[in-house]
Order: structure tokens, then C-alpha cells, then sequence
């Protein structure tokens, strides 16, 4: 017999989950309490079968590096195929962490240990899906800006004054990525 606890370590998810699928009846089981659940392994089995349980039996690291496609060239980039940020950065619920976190940041910490406080990990090769240890390095946030205007990513022609092409009135920079006008309209000039 199996309880909630021991088919969330055997599936590597936590609790909450078992008990959603027993309470969805997805997952069989008998019910001996409040909250008390009962599972034998053909209840196990069942569930195993009739559901997707890819990654299930691998480690977090297999299941990360599943997600990455690798290049045979050498040099080239090796890019995240899961959810990505609307920037195009991989990003990945890490359960150890307990919050979502980039995935540049998750491959250069396998390949090379522990990031430092206070320090980024950037890209050499600026493709932000890029999960290759060999593309990543270390650097601070003033490291990251002078890559950024050193490889031509700084865009100067933003905070140039510019008429808003609803009410005719001029843009004001309110940071790097957007300039709305003054008078309010409050639209993003798109790059």
C-alpha cells in the first residue's frame, strides 16, 4: 500500500498534485479520512498507463537537458525547447527552488557550479534561448551593459524624440525598451 507522500516521491511531484489526481479520480485509491488515501500498486499501474509520464523516472538534470536541443556543429548554439519568456529566455520551474528560473542560468550552473551573488550570466553568442555552457559566462549587471552596447544591442535611435503617430505630440523615454508620448497615449512605439 501507497500513501499520497510515497507516490510523490516514486513520481518525483509533490503532494498537492497526488492528492488533485485522487480527488479528480484520475488517480484510484481508497479514501480513509479527511485526508488520508490509500493506493495499492495496480492503482499505481493503472495510473502510470493511462497517463503521459514522460521525464517521471529521470533526475532533474536528465529532464533539463531533454528539453535541449543540441547541435552537432561544434560552437554552435544549443537551444531550449520549453516555455520561453516573451524576451525569447527559456524559463523552468525548478521544484528544488521552489520558483521559475532561467534556463542559461540552470545550464551554466551544471556545467560549472554555483552563480554568485550579484552576478549575471550572459550570453556570448546573444541568442537568448541558448542553453550551451560554452556560450555563457559571468559577468555584472554593468558587464551586461557594456556587452550589450559593445555588440550594437543598445538601440540610441529610442531616446531620440519622436512624434507619436496618434495625436502627433512627442515621445518620452521611460526606459530602454519603451517611449510612450506625452500627451498620454501611453502606446509603445514597437522597435
Amino acid at each position: 500500500m501507497y500513501t499520497i507522500h510515497d507516490i510523490a516521491i516514486l513520481l518525483r511531484v509533490n503532494t498537492r498534485t497526488v492528492r488533485m489526481w485522487a480527488l479528480a479520480g484520475k488517480l484510484h485509491g481508497t479514501r480513509g479520512g479527511r485526508d488520508s488515501w490509500q493506493f495499492t500498486q495496480t492503482d499505481l499501474d493503472t495510473f502510470l498507463q493511462s497517463h503521459s509520464v514522460r521525464h517521471w523516472d529521470k533526475t532533474p538534470e536528465q529532464r533539463f537537458w531533454a528539453m535541449v536541443e543540441k547541435s552537432d556543429l561544434p560552437n554552435a548554439c544549443w537551444l531550449w525547447t520549453g516555455h520561453k519568456t516573451k524576451d525569447g529566455y527559456g524559463k523552468l520551474y525548478m521544484q528544488s527552488f521552489g520558483y521559475q528560473i532561467y534556463t542559461h542560468r540552470i545550464s551554466y550552473m551544471l556545467a560549472y557550479g554555483s552563480i554568485p551573488i550579484g552576478f549575471h550570466v550572459l550570453h556570448r553568442c546573444d541568442n537568448p534561448p541558448c542553453c550551451n555552457p560554452s556560450h555563457l559566462f559571468l559577468g555584472t549587471q554593468q558587464d551586461n551593459m557594456r556587452d550589450r552596447e559593445a555588440k550594437g544591442r543598445w538601440r540610441v535611435d529610442l531616446l531620440d524624440p519622436k512624434n507619436c503617430a496618434s495625436c502627433g505630440k512627442e515621445f518620452i523615454p521611460r526606459c530602454t525598451h519603451q517611449i510612450y508620448c506625452k500627451k498620454g497615449c501611453r502606446k509603445p512605439l514597437s522597435p
